[in-house]
């Protein structure tokens, strides 16, 4: 019989790249319960799955209405619904979530069920809107009364920690583990570049587009979704640019990105410098480097250092200048940037990466 790390859990995630962590915990957790919560806008529901001893067992869907307000009033629901008819008043369990509207009344809830919250932060907001200085206020008080904290990157560590990196514990920094794949295409005669994920303005989609003009044999893939008028931008540009025969952009989610991106090369990530990216783990590099995909990336992440530390790509500028000369860089040194590639999913490999960072889930608590 298996011994499993973790006991009772309840793990907050998304349908979009998360580190692999439903797939982690549901491998060594006797009992895993996942509330998927998925962006608002979304066409996904938000659900729920419960995993007993690895096998998944039950999956509902919950309603969310596009209303701000109420959606948040049924995400908080609905996670009160799952506390109380997916665990017993006997099962002691750890919640990992980031967001602070799940610690609300959570004194009271403790009288009926019996939990403890690891304080996952993966975002930061800086803006003086009302609603992002009232998220910062209720984030940091309920971060401060946390037991167990975790940062998604050492920026969001020194951030909660008055510029001082905590690792300690039960406070520490665990960015996104990957779960690699082989690249067995590494031919690069025609160069073919991959954009993957949510679509925003301030991703260098449009700067990435317009590199096909100025190199005539260079193609992109991009797997991913946008708002309709910014999708009719960027095709207006494809148009006018006549790259319409090099770029394949059909605006949704792909189910399987192994087999769409097998003829693929280098994963784009030219993101403006925002706090956005400045504070997080781009989930978008993760999945390029799951694929086998050398990544092409601004310096405006923390995991930008890892990739140069394991030449698992290239660092460039905002100019096309630059960002050309890094796609020739690559593409004439391929496989010295796949065994850098290589070096760097070790590293992350979710099977080794997590266990330790996550032993003090394993005693128990309460």
């Amino acid at each position: 019989m298996k011994n499993f790390r973790y006991k009772k859990i309840l793990l907050f995630s998304s349908l979009q790249f998360a580190g692999n962590h439903v797939e982690y915990f549901s491998q060594n957790t006797e009992k895993l319960v996942v509330y998927y919560v998925m962006p608002r806008k979304g066409k996904e529901p938000n659900m729920v799955t419960l995993y007993e001893k690895g096998v998944l067992i039950k999956e509902q869907a919950f309603y969310s209405p596009d209303n701000l307000f109420f959606c948040y009033v049924f995400l908080y629901l609905n996670f009160v619904r799952i506390l109380f008819f997916y665990f017993s008043r006997k099962e002691k369990f750890y919640i990992i979530c980031g967001h602070p509207l799940f610690s609300f009344f959570k004194s009271i809830l403790g009288l009926f069920r019996r939990f403890e919250i690891v304080y996952f932060i993966g975002d930061y907001y800086p803006g003086m809107s009302i609603l992002n200085i009232f998220y910062r206020f209720i984030s940091h008080h309920y971060h401060n009364s946390a037991r167990y904290r975790v940062y998604i990157s050492d920026r969001l560590n020194k951030k909660y920690n008055n510029g001082q990196i905590v690792h300690t514990q039960n406070a520490k920094t665990i960015m996104w583990g990957v779960k690699p794949q082989d690249k067995k295409n590494i031919s690069t005669k025609n160069l073919q570049l991959c954009f993957i994920g949510v679509i925003r303005e301030s991703h260098g989609l449009e700067q990435t587009l317009a590199l096909l003009k100025k190199k005539k044999d260079l193609k992109i893939k991009v797997l991913g979704t946008c708002n309709q008028e910014l999708y009719a931008r960027y095709n207006t540009l494809i148009k006018r640019w006549h790259i319409t025969e090099r770029v394949y952009f059909p605006n949704r989610f792909v189910p399987k990105l192994e087999t769409e991106t097998y003829d693929c090369h280098i994963g784009v990530a030219l993101y403006t410098i925002n706090a956005g990216t400045y504070y997080a783990d781009p989930g978008k590099v993760k999945a390029y480097a799951e694929l086998g995909l050398p990544i092409l990336i601004t310096d405006a992440a923390e995991i930008a250092g890892y990739i140069k530390k394991y030449n698992a790509g290239e660092i460039v500028k905002g100019n096309a200048d630059s960002i050309l000369e890094a796609i020739e860089k690559i593409q004439k040194n391929y496989t010295v940037y796949v065994l850098g590639l290589k070096k760097f999913n070790n590293y992350f490999n979710y099977k080794s990466y997590y266990p330790p960072r996550f032993m003090f889930m394993e005693k128990n608590i309460l």
